[in-house]
């Protein structure tokens, strides 16, 4: 009897000695490397006053558009469900991305997702599996207004 119960503790202790390991957190470069991100804001803040709602002025067909951070650094775009133009293929490379500084610096180069031209680095404030939030002081020049000045802040949500 004191066999059978020696086993059966054994057995027992063995089970709980056997812990299931918790799966690797994601690493930054991972999370944006996965799934499709969409932009939900744009904007100019000057302090904390927003100068410019850039986004509210995108057209419909622009913020269904999503965006693949690619392995290769290269940023897919995708035109969404609403063509802005049907001659525009569904699927396009939209330029080039890089995540440097200790995961703290988003740059993009040739590309057209944001409203400033030019190859942009910007200082990443959030970045987790599902919100990519980007922020830089800038000068834009907008028609009508002239010269900005303030802080660009852009979000993208993961689809």
């Amino acid at each position: 009897m004191k066999k059978i119960a020696l086993i059966a503790l054994s057995f027992t202790l063995g089970l709980l000695a056997c812990k299931k390991d918790k799966p690797a957190e994601k690493t930054k470069l991972e999370m944006l490397n996965s799934g499709q991100w969409k932009i939900t804001e744009i904007y100019l803040a000057k302090d904390t006053v927003v100068a410019l709602d850039y986004y509210s002025t995108m057209e419909e067909c622009v913020k269904d558009n999503f965006f693949s951070f690619n392995a290769n650094y290269s940023i897919t775009s995708d035109e969404g469900a609403t063509k802005c133009d049907n001659s525009v293929a569904q699927t396009t490379t939209d330029g080039k991305w890089t995540l440097t500084n200790n995961d703290k610096t988003f740059t993009i180069e040739e590309s057209k997702i944001l409203p400033i031209s030019g190859n942009l680095s910007m200082s990443v404030s959030q970045l987790d599996n599902s919100t990519l939030k980007l922020s830089k002081d800038t000068t834009i020049v907008y028609p009508g207004v002239g010269n900005l000045s303030g802080t660009i802040h852009a979000t993208f949500k993961k689809k």
